[in-house]
């Protein structure tokens, strides 16, 4: 169930409060979100939007297809998992450069935690493996005796993500405006805490442009090409 008010404080101010509220089948958890949103008019052509929340993500195989890791879910602790958490906090500032052309400027920054990840083995878990090795004394150094990852789930990921986006677009107003399009440069950082150590996540992604436009030909032809430049 998803609640939203809109809200107008004097001619430039609007906001949009509302609060989310899921629950899980998996474990039965009932989770609230709130979240807010503002859209403020600085001038005539120009606007600042500002918007945080928090977002949650049940448990579920569906989801982790998509992750960077796969747990058995089927499992009597997959019932005691918390909901995966992530609050957003998004700054904006959009200008009207004509009646047909914007230019926005956005910056963005997300925490995680609570992400679903296997658990590592117990020391019961570790020695009973151990215990399965036929290796000679000689060779006993060799035995992986560190804590290995299982995939029994447990809630011990977190993270964050940061990173803006420059955008400029310009629409079509009328038949005689033979170009429109838009392009956009992301640059973005997503790290990933898990087992002690810090990496990027699989989706991260450092630079990446987008250029999109169409170009009418003639009454009946309109000739469209898209561009995209990634490293990541």
């Amino acid at each position: 169930a998803w609640f939203v008010d809109r809200l107008t404080l004097g001619r430039r101010v609007h906001m949009e409060p509302g609060v989310r509220l899921d629950r899980s089948g998996l474990n039965g958890e009932l989770v609230v979100s709130p979240r807010i949103s503002a859209n403020i008019q600085v001038a005539r052509n120009s606007r600042v939007k500002l918007s945080g929340g928090l977002f949650t993500q049940s448990a579920g195989y569906e989801k982790l297809l998509q992750s960077d890791y796969f747990v058995d879910l089927s499992a009597g602790t997959a019932r005691q998992l918390s909901s995966e958490r992530s609050t957003h906090a998004i700054a904006t500032f959009e200008h009207d450069v004509s009646a047909a052309v914007t230019a926005r400027v956005e910056g963005y920054y997300k925490t995680f935690d609570r992400l679903v990840i296997g658990r590592l083995e117990t020391p019961d878990e570790t020695a009973a493996r151990l215990a399965t090795y036929d290796f000679p004394a000689s060779l006993a150094s060799s035995l992986p005796t560190a804590p290995q990852i299982t995939s029994v789930p447990g809630n011990g990921g977190s993270g964050n993500a940061y990173g803006f986006d420059v955008y400029l677009e310009k629409r079509q107003r009328a038949a005689s405006d033979r170009l429109s399009g838009w392009a956009s440069y992301t640059w973005g950082k997503a790290t990933l805490e898990a087992y002690g150590v810090r990496r990027p996540f699989d989706y991260d992604r450092r630079h990446s442009f987008s250029l999109v436009s169409t170009l009418r030909v003639s009454q009946r032809i309109d000739l469209g090409s898209t561009l995209r430049v990634a490293s990541g």
